[in-house]
C-alpha cells in the first residue's frame, strides 16, 4: 500500500450497523403500507369491550340492550351502545346519546348482510342480530338467534364470532 490509503476493509460492526439500518426501513415501510396489521388487532379489543359493556348493561337496565355497528367516516366503523331494544314497550330511544359509542378503523361485516348491523342483547345475556337502524323503528319481532361471524378490516377470515344463546364473543381468528 502506498501513500495514504489504507487496507482497511468493513468491520463486523459497520455491517451489523447497515444491515440494521435496511430492515428498520423495510419495517417503517410495511407499517406505513400495512395499516391493517395493527387495525384488527385493535378494532377486535374495541369491539370485545363494547360487547362485554353491552352484557353488563343489557342485565341492569331491565330492557336489554341494542349495539348498533354502523359505517363512519370514510374507512372507519363506528359502534353505538343504547339501553333497551327497540320493540314495541321498549326502553330504546335513538334519540338520547348512546351510553357509549367508539370507531375503529377499517370495515366490519357480516353474513347477515350490508351495516348497519344491530346485536340485540336480553336481560339474561342472550343476543340475536338483524341488520336495522334506528329509522327503521321497532321490531314487529325478536329475530331469530344465529351464529353470528363478523369480519374486520375487509378480511374473509372472521374475526370474531358470537355463538347463539350467550353475547359472548369466542374465538378471535387472526
Amino acid at each position: 500500500m502506498t501513500g495514504g490509503q489504507s487496507g482497511r476493509g468493513q468491520t463486523l460492526l459497520e455491517t451489523v450497523l447497515v444491515a440494521g439500518i435496511f430492515a428498520l426501513s423495510f419495517a417503517v415501510v410495511v407499517v406505513t403500507l400495512h395499516p391493517a396489521s395493527t387495525a384488527v388487532p385493535a378494532a377486535r379489543a374495541v369491539l370485545t369491550a363494547m360487547v362485554e359493556t353491552a352484557r353488563s348493561l343489557a342485565a341492569s337496565s331491565g330492557d336489554g340492550a341494542t349495539l348498533l355497528i354502523e359505517e363512519g367516516e370514510p374507512g372507519t366503523t363506528r359502534l353505538r351502545l343504547f339501553p333497551g331494544r327497540p320493540r314495541t314497550g321498549g326502553s330504546f330511544d335513538a334519540t338520547v346519546p348512546p351510553y357509549r359509542s367508539a370507531t375503529v378503523a377499517g370495515p366490519i361485516s357480516s353474513a347477515l348482510g350490508p351495516l348497519p348491523l344491530a346485536i340485540f342483547i336480553g336481560t339474561a345475556g342472550t343476543w340475536s342480530a338483524a341488520v336495522w337502524s334506528p329509522r327503521d323503528g321497532t321490531l314487529d319481532a325478536e329475530p331469530a338467534c344465529t351464529d353470528l361471524i363478523l369480519a374486520i378490516g375487509g378480511s374473509r377470515r372472521p374475526g370474531f364470532a358470537l355463538h347463539c344463546g350467550e353475547a359472548r364473543i369466542v374465538g378471535s381468528g387472526a
